[in-house]
């Protein structure tokens, strides 16, 4: 009997542990984590998939190009993004987040196919393994009470089955310490 045909060797043998930033957001199921830069949602309970949208936003239909290659790619930048360590989430907090309820950061599983960046990683699939909100949102203000964030990390919290806290301060706090 032959051994089980490989076509290449894995990019890594266990998932990536990385650090990543999400807004949350009110949908019908409850609060979701949605991407920063994208208007894509992760669903609970499965995987995000990573897929190429490159040149999408910048020309309209129908001359917006289809990617031509899987998603993430060396010579692209396509991918979902992982950070080494969370001092490097500090800048997309400069970022305008409308419709957002609050942030949320925390670990994720990286795993598929893999891309070893500058500063972290792009794969080809992601799922959320630890979540912090910070009560203290800074320039979003959408929850005004103690209350409205506890709801929001129950509902993250069993909408993921992640482990989910409240973290008493700004998002800079939160970040700050832990790059040190």
């Amino acid at each position: 009997m032959e051994p089980w045909p490989l076509e290449r060797a894995p990019d890594y043998v266990e998932p990536i542990g990385a650090w990543r930033i999400w807004v949350v957001i009110k949908t019908p199921r409850g609060p979701a984590l949605r991407s920063v830069f994208f208007d894509q949602v992760w669903e609970p309970g499965s995987a995000a998939a990573a897929t190429c949208r490159h040149g999408r936003r910048r020309l309209p239909a129908p001359w917006r190009r289809v990617p031509t290659h899987a998603a993430p790619a060396v010579e692209c930048d396509c991918g979902i993004y992982g950070a080494a360590s969370p001092d490097e989430l500090l800048g997309y907090l400069d970022r305008d987040a409308p419709f957002t309820l609050c942030w949320a950061f925390g670990r994720v599983s990286l795993w598929g196919t893999v891309v070893e960046c500058r500063r972290g990683w792009r794969a080809s699939r992601a799922y959320p393994t630890r979540l912090l909100v910070p009560t203290v949102q800074g320039e979003v203000r959408r929850l005004r009470r103690r209350g409205d964030y506890d709801g929001v990390a129950q509902g993250l919290e069993a909408a993921y089955r992640v482990p989910v806290t409240l973290f008493e301060g700004r998002p800079r706090e939160l970040l700050a310490p832990a790059a040190a």
